[in-house]
């Protein structure tokens, strides 16, 4: 058993608050508050690890997204200098058979 300095037993006083006063030991309230602010502590931690996990998967979403983007874009780009590639002979064989009839 427990000794404390009044050698009165835990529960002599029916207000808990008194008794743990007389005891000398944390009151009640005060152990409920203290676990309260510990629990939101806890909490603000793990939040922060939460918010950081959080951004960290929204980047990388970000980033896969850009590189499908960026290669789309660059398979377009790659189409139309393929279709400019092919007019540009289109028209110079246009050119090449309209200065033929003349110069025969």
């Amino acid at each position: 058993e427990e000794e404390n300095p009044s050698g009165l037993p835990e529960g002599f006083f029916d207000d808990a608050e008194l008794d743990a006063k007389v005891r000398g030991v944390e009151a009640p309230s005060a152990r409920v508050q203290r676990e309260l602010e510990e629990g939101l502590k806890k909490f603000a931690k793990e939040m922060v690890v939460e918010t950081e996990r959080a951004e960290e998967t929204r980047h990388e979403i970000d980033e896969a997204k850009y590189e499908e983007v960026s290669v789309e874009e660059q398979e377009f780009q790659s189409r139309l200098a393929s279709r400019l590639s092919d007019l540009r002979r289109q028209a110079a064989a246009r050119r090449e058979t309209a200065k033929a009839p003349e110069s025969v």
